[in-house]
């Protein structure tokens, strides 16, 4: 085989090598810490589908009670602060605090999160909304309670920060 075949067939190589490097990956697993005892507490992979982004929580807290509890992408990329640093929800699009399947609602509004009697929480939600790219760098946050959905009640987000992550920044090589 001719010498300028193989140095062909190695940029060849290279460039897919390199093209395959660059691309966005498809998931991302965050730690989950309990705000108060700042013990992790598990974990939530992130997967973006065609369907938008699978968040599957692994989750494990005798402390949280059974129930739905408020569940948002943060614009911050911090759990200092009892959560606080995390800032306010991810909100793109300026738009209102509702119920994630609406399209007016903020990017970050997640379906709440379900927590059993032993204080797991392992049911997916979806977010139809969201790509990985939206979100990385910022945080995710699981409040006390459920989220109503609406910016009519005090702590309708569903009130205190009890846990957070953050979702880490991924960078192309």
């Amino acid at each position: 085989m001719p010498k300028y075949l193989y140095y062909v067939l190695s940029m060849i190589f290279v460039f897919f090598s390199l093209s395959a490097c660059q691309d966005t990956p498809k998931n991302i697993t965050a730690t989950v810490i309990n705000l108060s005892s700042k013990n992790v507490i598990g974990t939530i992979h992130i997967k973006e589908t065609k369907y938008g982004l699978i968040f599957q929580p692994s989750i494990t807290d005798p402390h949280i009670q059974q129930g739905l509890h408020g569940f948002h992408v943060h614009m911050g990329s911090s759990c200092a602060q009892q959560g606080q640093a995390a800032g306010k929800h991810f909100n793109k699009n300026k738009t209102i605090h509702a119920a994630n399947w609406y399209e007016e609602s903020h990017a970050g509004d997640l379906p709440n999160l379900y927590f059993d009697k032993n204080g797991h929480a392992n049911l997916p939600v979806l977010s139809n909304r969201l790509q990985l790219q939206d979100i990385q760098g910022k945080s995710l946050i699981i409040h006390d309670h459920t989220d109503s959905y609406t910016n009519h009640t005090h702590g309708s987000g569903g009130g205190k920060r009890i846990a957070c992550a953050i979702i880490a920044q991924v960078t192309s090589i």
